[in-house]
């Protein structure tokens, strides 16, 4: 892949693995040549406001409330930052160790809290949806010109 983008696939779908190895302190070092589908890309709260179904005011507080969810995972795990490591810690955390003290479950109830609250955040404003799955027994329709 170009300027050493690598691609990573799960569950049958393909994607940048990020970070991206351009982004250095949540800036794009390559931006004004950036690829073109970084220029291309509309995350769902973009497509909202420029539809004119949330204005500027909320989309910032949205924004505000993202950047605040990822220092939080962040504070307690500099891996969690990553979707795909998050992953990971997500079910590693959900797993109590046998004679676990009150402490150490609140402290991984804690950071449990902050990645589901981070993952739905990320899923509910920002994530595009994902294109229902062709159903191969249905024959396709057309719109009637009628």
């Amino acid at each position: 892949m170009g300027e050493g983008l690598e691609l990573t696939e799960d569950k049958g779908a393909t994607y940048f693995k990020l970070p991206c190895h351009h982004e250095q302190c949540g800036q794009c070092t390559i931006y004004e040549t950036r690829f073109d589908i970084c220029r291309s890309f509309r995350c769902r709260l973009l497509r909202a406001y420029q539809a004119g179904e949330v204005d500027l005011v909320e989309a910032r507080n949205r924004v505000e409330i993202a950047l605040k969810l990822v220092q939080a995972v962040k504070a307690n795990d500099p891996d969690a930052a990553n979707a795909f490591n998050r992953r990971a810690i997500r079910a590693g955390l959900a797993e109590a160790p046998d004679g676990e003290g009150d402490e150490a479950k609140a402290i991984r109830a804690r950071k449990l809290l902050d990645i589901v609250a981070l993952d739905t955040c990320l899923e509910r404003w920002f994530r595009n949806p994902k294109p229902a799955p062709a159903d191969e027994d249905q024959p396709e329709t057309s719109p009637s010109n009628s």
